[in-house]
């Protein structure tokens, strides 16, 4: 027997979703240890899929929440909304006002907008990439894609104990391309959730053509898992699940740094409100 999952996210329909992002990144140069740094986001989500029946098209808010990193001794924290008196132009203000819009193509983000003077303002204000880099197109459209798309299940029919591949690409600047092969397993299901798991390979892609001012890269080791619960009564993702460790080894000229990420990625549903 089979069953068939479908989107129950109607137009007009707001759901809230908790974004909690955690990575640790540990570096050495030789037997010197660089400092530390920690990434940490808790946001919520409120996503509305707006348009007709048959648009594919969605709108973000930003409601609450923090986006946090550290260096070795240096803290950086942006607060969603922010403190009162804080300057309508500062990086804060604007991502706790925009409206981000996005449509999705399959189980792809498309035409995100709306996040563009938040960037600019971080950029400007001299924030690091890591505080903010989450709402960057491929960052943040890699996120809703997981919220509402996960593991190309909506819209297909599916065997209890099926496995499938689903590959993504992620690049890193112009210095390689990650591809990811996540070999999802539905482990369980019954008319109101099924679950699924999902060990993540790896490989690495280098530009083809030979860069000295180029930064080299190779992936040393690799651990990937991804977890999803789907409430079947209402067609939305519960909550997915991601964990990473790997460490890589960058280089430039004689210079060369061995680099140790660890991650975790959780997206739970909290609530969500028919509009009128």
């Amino acid at each position: 027997p089979t069953d068939t999952f479908t989107d129950g996210f109607d137009v007009r329909e707001t759901h809230t979703f908790a974004v909690q992002i955690g990575v640790r990144i540990d570096q050495t140069s030789g037997e010197t240890a660089l400092p530390q740094q920690l990434v940490g986001h808790d946001l919520r989500y409120a996503i509305t899929r707006v348009g007709d029946a048959n648009a594919q098209t969605y709108s973000l808010d930003i409601t609450e929440g923090t986006l946090g990193y550290i260096n070795g001794d240096t803290r950086t924290q942006l607060t969603i909304p922010p403190a009162e008196g804080t300057d309508e132009n500062a990086p804060a203000s604007l991502l706790s006002r925009a409206t981000i819009t996005f449509t999705m193509d399959g189980p792809n983000v498309t035409e995100i907008n709306g996040n563009d003077a938040f960037l600019l303002a971080a950029e400007e204000a001299g924030l690091a990439p890591q505080l903010y880099g989450h709402f960057t197109d491929d960052q943040l459209a890699q996120t809703l894609a997981n919220i509402l798309r996960p593991a190309d299940l909506v819209g297909s029919t599916r065997a209890l104990g099926a496995s499938w591949t689903k590959a993504t690409s992620f690049p890193v600047s112009n210095v390689a391309v990650f591809d990811f092969n996540t070999t999802w397993t539905l482990n369980t299901v019954n008319d109101q959730a099924a679950v699924l798991s999902a060990p993540v390979a790896l490989t690495l892609r280098r530009p083809a053509d030979e860069d000295p001012a180029r930064p080299g890269i190779t992936l040393d080791s690799h651990e990937g898992m991804r977890s999803l619960e789907f409430n079947r009564t209402e067609g939305v993702t519960a909550q997915f699940r991601s964990t990473r460790a790997m460490t890589t080894t960058w280089t430039l000229g004689e210079l060369a740094i061995q680099q140790t990420d660890a991650s975790t990625t959780v997206l739970t549903r909290v609530e969500n409100t028919i509009g009128e």
